[in-house]
């Protein structure tokens, strides 16, 4: 039945959020959810009373936000969100913050190491052996030779 990410979809559609919007909602979870045919207000997701609940927590999150529905402009742009949120979730429902009572704040620094966004660390002047752990090809000689420095986007 789609679920709470379904849920998430029809009622911002319902809403009428704009464009691209509800499905980056409903695809939170990485896929499109199965809403078939269902509405807001379909009993299975609690019916008229649970739409009411929905649209009231959206009016109190732009209040407190102090902002309202993005406008994204294209497809891309909704891949590239709904990308954004699906990790997003995925980050913000792990073991750092089960517990709403305790100080999720500090724990945001740890939970992204964790998932992988650790700022690299570079070795600089390193030569293509000691990178790749054998010489390079001719043709990626005459590469490095022809192009080792950045370019002029001018020219």
């Amino acid at each position: 039945m789609g679920g709470h990410a379904g849920v998430s979809q029809i009622t911002a559609q319902a809403l009428n959020a704009p464009e691209y919007v509800p499905e980056v909602l409903g695809q939170h979870h990485g896929f499109m959810p199965n809403i078939a045919s269902r509405r807001a207000e379909d009993e299975v997701f609690g019916g008229r009373p649970w739409h009411l609940e929905w649209k009231k927590l959206v009016v109190a999150l732009e209040e407190s936000l102090q902002e309202s529905w993005p406008v994204i402009e294209d497809f891309a742009t909704a891949r590239l969100l709904a990308g954004l949120t699906s990790v997003a979730d995925w980050i913000g429902s792990g073991q750092h913050f089960d517990n709403p009572a305790h100080d999720w704040e500090t724990k945001i620094s740890q939970a992204l190491d964790e998932a992988g966004f650790i700022q690299p660390e570079y070795k600089q002047n390193l030569s293509f052996q000691q990178i790749f752990g054998f010489p390079p090809r001719d043709a990626q000689s005459l590469l490095y030779e022809q192009v080792n420095q950045p370019g002029d986007p001018y020219h």
